[in-house]
């Protein structure tokens, strides 16, 4: 309950400030939504300990509780990553018309497969009220000692869900397949604007 309490007035101290603009109203909302999550969460939570202790209701509907809870606090941990991006935009605004890569992170999800995640921003200007233009992913791995490469979208390929749109912020993940046996070296995600480079951040191992 303090919790809550301590998130939303967090949230109504953000809606209240003189920051004006559709990134602060996004900010904002996004706050509010979080505040809503949290509640629900701590009102499974509860709901969770009072199946757990009785003894006529069914395991599996314990179970679907459970899960209930985990996606909440997943999508609980992705608006307190967007909203702690919408804060970095607002207290430093950075280049105008310019694109940034705020997240990217990977993880193994298989032994030959690995998830990855980025979020991209973009700071409009007066002549650019968003970026349009296409993610690269480039993989290094080595196959059986041999130096390999791996790019999503494929060479020559169509640009499917790498092709981008950005008014603020640009949520993108997915998961991406080794051969079997592959050992992954380096992951670089590239930005693009027709042939031009615009952004790029690099993850080794």
């Amino acid at each position: 309950v303090l919790l809550l309490a301590l998130i939303a007035a967090i949230v109504a101290f953000l809606g209240e400030r003189t920051e004006s603009g559709e990134l602060a109203r996004e900010r904002y909302l996004l706050g509010l939504r979080l505040v809503a999550l949290e509640g629900e969460v701590l009102q499974l939570r509860s709901g969770v300990g009072g199946v757990e202790t009785a003894q006529n209701i069914e395991r599996a509907y314990q179970r679907e509780l459970k899960e209930r809870v985990e996606r909440l606090q997943a999508d609980n941990a992705l608006l307190r990553e967007s909203l702690q991006v919408y804060e970095r935009l607002l207290s430093a605004p950075g280049e105008s018309g310019a694109v940034r890569v705020e997240v990217f992170s990977i993880s193994r999800s298989s032994r030959s497969a690995w998830r990855y995640r980025f979020v991209l921003a973009f700071q409009a200007n007066n002549q650019n009220a968003e970026f349009r233009g296409t993610a690269r992913l480039i993989c290094v791995y080595l196959d059986s000692g041999q130096r390999r490469e791996l790019y999503l979208p494929a060479r020559g390929g169509a640009a499917g869900d790498f092709d981008i749109k950005i008014r603020h912020l640009l949520r993108r993940e997915g998961e991406l397949e080794l051969p079997e046996g592959g050992e992954l070296k380096s992951l670089e995600l590239q930005v693009l604007q027709g042939d031009r480079l615009v952004a790029k951040r690099l993850s080794q191992f």
